[in-house]
């Protein structure tokens, strides 16, 4: 259950990461008290999905698990897929693009996985 839970604390930070990561870009459009308080939320946001990533980090340990590439690895799925959706441009993208993004989450993954085997 705690591995579990680790995981999904892991998901959350990524999808609350990749918010923050959209958010950012859009803090310059504004100016004066108006970008200081966009500024503050987006760091706040950014806050949020750092303690969550750290507290993940515990449940993977009760469980063996201490290798920061593992433990990455889910956040960087999550945080992709979160900015794409947010954004909408996952949707926009052609085919091909697509394809190609999901090639790359997926190879990512695979560079990931043998930086851990070969510890």
């Amino acid at each position: 259950m705690n591995f579990f839970l680790g995981i999904v604390l892991t998901i959350v930070t990524g999808l609350v990461d990749g918010q923050a990561f959209s958010k950012a870009p859009q803090i310059w459009s504004h100016s004066g008290t108006e970008r200081v308080i966009e500024f503050i939320k987006t760091l706040t946001i950014f806050f949020v999905g750092l303690n969550t990533y750290i507290f993940s980090t515990y449940f993977f340990y009760q469980h063996g698990v201490s290798n920061a590439l593992i433990i990455t690895l889910v956040w960087f799925v999550a945080t992709i897929i979160s900015v794409a959706l947010i954004g909408g441009t996952f949707a926009a993208l052609s085919p091909i693009d697509k394809l190609i993004s999901i090639a790359a989450i997926i190879l990512v993954g695979f560079l990931y996985y043998r930086g851990v085997a070969s510890e």
